[in-house]
């Protein structure tokens, strides 16, 4: 009964840190590709050379520069925004993922102890509501597995 408690609690408990599990998660599985350093180094260099070189006095040199800081620019820019989509894509699926994982235990705990209580108070405590906190359990005075759920997730979203 009390592994019950704790496991039905964690499962709620999980479900509002699951997209931080997903951020976590995604940043560890999708680096920045190696080979787009190089590709920085030489945007860096290239503006450097920039600020260097007069623009009135060396039009033709700084016209060349600036063309191909802007195609290293849009180089950098495509790759970046496929990397930002797959890990867009990559996070959702683990989101999704593991709230269908977490809701399939959550369903699971429900149908094998549907009749069992996760805590049984004295007599009278829960007076105006304890036949709603103790449904579908046959005990008086306790709270379900059922209801515990109900009350831990609204608890959780309340935090959110």
């Amino acid at each position: 009964m009390n592994y019950l408690f704790i496991i039905s609690t964690a499962s709620c408990v999980l479900e509002l840190v699951i997209p931080a599990i997903a951020k976590f998660l995604t940043g560890c599985i999708t680096k920045e590709a190696e080979s787009d350093q190089p590709l920085h180094r030489d945007l860096i260099e290239l503006n450097r050379q920039m600020e260097q070189i007069s623009m009135v006095d060396e039009f033709a040199k700084y016209a060349r520069l600036q063309r191909q800081c802007n195609k290293l620019e849009a180089k950098l820019s495509t790759r970046v925004e496929t990397l930002m989509m797959s890990r867009m894509k990559l996070r959702l699926l683990l989101t999704y993922s593991m709230r269908i994982l977490n809701g399939i235990i959550a369903a699971i705990l429900l149908y094998l102890y549907r009749l069992e209580p996760i805590a049984v108070l004295p007599k009278d405590a829960l007076w105006p509501l304890q036949n709603i906190l103790s449904w579908p359990c046959p005990l008086e005075n306790s709270i379900s597995l059922t209801m515990w759920l109900v009350i831990s997730r609204l608890a959780i979203s309340s935090l959110k």
